[in-house]
């Protein structure tokens, strides 16, 4: 078992993640999507917008149809390549169903076309973590967050790249950015456990049991 899935249970054994759907069941959400699904249907002989292809394979991802999701993203790319959030999309699919290379090339050719793209870089990121390739990974975090310094979850995905490759102290300095000293500490004793080092993940639990 890789470090990084090791991780991940260690995380899910750590914590449970609460999630709410928002508007899945209001009467609004339904009418809107059947909508756009009514719009999809009649425009198969014409060009559908970027908009209504995105929505379509947004709903098809909410329904679990994840096949039908990434036919309708390579039809959206085809015709609009710029669509930044379409390369975001397909990635995440490709994911989910552990085709890690597919991923990285979707990845990569959005990069191409729009290479400030900072969510683009922290999935780029994202995938290379899964594929162990940490230094990669953190390098790709670096740039989202430059692009967008204020989002915690770019210094956090940063701060597990740098610990799950065994940099421990660069990645306390990356999780203080955003975490109090106690998660922080919390989180690296994860990431120490995830790699074996059981001994300094003791240690991170004692640090996180007494700081503030």
């Amino acid at each position: 078992m890789s470090v990084t899935r090791r991780y991940l249970i260690c995380l899910t054994s750590a914590a449970l993640v609460c999630m709410t759907m928002i508007g899945c069941t209001t009467t609004g959400t339904t009418t809107r999507n059947n909508s756009i699904v009514d719009e999809f249907e009649a425009s198969k002989d014409r060009a559908p917008s970027a908009d209504t292809l995105y929505a379509m394979a947004r709903i098809l991802v909410d329904r679990g149809q994840d096949l039908k999701a990434a036919y309708v993203l390579r039809r959206l790319l085809d015709q609009y390549p710029d669509m930044a959030e379409a390369y975001n999309e397909l990635a995440e699919l490709q994911m989910r169903h552990d085709h890690m290379e597919d991923a990285i090339a979707t990845l990569e050719a959005g990069l191409a076309v729009a290479p400030d793209h900072a969510s683009l870089h922290n999935n780029r990121g994202m995938a290379a973590m899964m594929a162990e390739d940490y230094a990669a990974a953190v390098s790709h975090f670096e740039q989202a967050i430059e692009l967008c310094p204020r989002s915690m979850r770019y210094h956090n995905n940063k701060a597990t790249a740098l610990g799950l490759n065994g940099d421990y102290d660069a990645a306390l300095s990356a999780y203080l950015v955003s975490l109090p000293r106690n998660q922080a500490h919390g989180n690296l004793a994860l990431l120490c456990d995830a790699r074996g080092d059981h001994e300094r993940a003791a240690s991170e639990r004692q640090l996180a049991a007494t700081v503030q």
